[in-house]
């Protein structure tokens, strides 16, 4: 029982993101995703939230070569990796406007 309601909270993360880019009033349609991260729990649902609201997304993952790069050209980047250094060589290619 205790795991099955650790499981569903941990599921919340994705609509929780979605309910975040709605209240910060994104526009997510037409935009250039890049999801970072390919778990079951939190990267694939994530990629696929933005791929039903009509975003065009890219997961990268801990093997992707150049993440840098394809961060630098996404509309938005949501990093949902366990490895630090997966968030951390992005994190220059960042860009705030």
């Amino acid at each position: 029982m205790i795991s099955l309601l650790v499981e569903q909270l941990e599921e919340a993360t994705p609509p929780s993101i979605m309910l975040f880019f709605w209240l910060c009033a994104l526009q997510i349609r037409g935009k250039s995703a890049v999801v970072i991260g390919r778990s079951k729990i939190v990267g694939s649902p994530m990629a696929e939230l933005l791929k039903w609201n009509d975003a065009t997304v890219t997961v990268c993952h801990s093997k992707t070569v150049n993440i840098q790069e394809i961060t630098k050209n996404a509309d938005i980047v949501v990093v949902a990796a366990r490895q630090p250094e997966v968030s951390t060589c992005c994190s220059s290619a960042i860009v705030y406007p």
